[in-house]
């Protein structure tokens, strides 16, 4: 961790000192003692993948981690209540599944869940991070974003996954970045994302539009600037959905074993 200095001609060496003193004024301040939130009930505040139904009959989102089902009355159904992740809830075409993606099996893979029965079917187990699926007109094939990075503003790939086969996902094009909203066109020969181009090198997002029934499939990239924001779900849809900490089981003593402070040059105990 130091600098060295020598001359081409010799492998002798020397260090260069350095040191920087800093003066930094320590302000008595009292420690938050808040171990847990209000109370509640709280409202929810995040919807997220609000997705209505192709037949109108009510729409499917995420809150609290979990798939939701709205009614066009405005009932609510929890479809899944546990401590996983669900995400990017897209409804087949017959309306009687919904694709989304999950880490329940401990990566963030595509799934399906049977409306009726609430039967759960794992679809994808690649070591990439998979979201936004979007179903085919003929409920065959998946369209999604996979991505090695942390978030969808990381390079992603768009995938096929075709449902009769044997399931083993086609990668159709990669380098997208910042992707998302993607979608099939009505005859099933073509899919829609919006992302940043990588051969143009610009910041806006262009639509891109996959002919998928051409071999290898061709890209067109429109000239159009970034979508308009998605408006927001409906005001009832989050209506009556609250959440509640969980109950404060009493006070602890936490005792600090072994502490570095940064002030001293050896470890502080207990």
């Amino acid at each position: 961790g130091r600098i060295w200095r020598r001359t081409l001609g010799s492998a002798m060496r020397r260090p260069v000192p350095m040191f920087a003193g800093v003066g930094v004024e320590r302000r008595p301040r009292r420690p938050d003692t808040a171990i847990a939130p209000r109370p509640g009930p709280h409202p929810v505040r995040g919807v997220r993948g609000y997705r209505p139904a192709a037949s109108g009959a009510g729409a499917a989102f995420t809150a609290l981690g979990d798939l939701w089902l709205a009614d066009e009355r405005g009932g609510l159904r929890r479809l899944t209540d546990d401590d996983y992740v669900d995400i990017d809830p897209a409804f087949t075409p017959d309306g009687g599944q919904l694709i989304f993606a999950s880490d329940r099996a401990g990566t963030m893979d595509l799934w399906s869940i049977e409306l009726e029965s609430g039967h759960l079917e794992r679809l994808t187990s690649d070591a990439v991070k998979s979201f936004a699926p979007a179903v085919s007109p003929n409920g065959q094939r998946i369209a999604y974003l996979a991505t090695t990075g942390f978030g969808p503003w990381a390079d992603s790939e768009l995938r096929v996954l075709d449902l009769a086969g044997p399931r083993r996902p086609e990668t159709l094009a990669g380098g997208l970045r910042d992707a998302g909203d993607v979608g099939w066109g009505p005859s099933g020969d073509s899919i829609f994302l919006w992302a940043h181009n990588p051969a143009a090198g610009g910041t806006e997002r262009r639509r891109a539009r996959f002919e998928v029934a051409l071999q290898p499939p061709a890209r067109r990239w429109s000239a159009a600037p970034s979508p308009p924001a998605r408006p927001p779900p409906p005001d009832d849809v989050p209506s009556g959905l609250t959440w509640s900490p969980p109950p404060v089981g009493g006070r602890y003593v936490i005792q600090v074993g072994r502490l570095f402070d940064g002030v001293g040059t050896q470890y502080r105990h207990h």
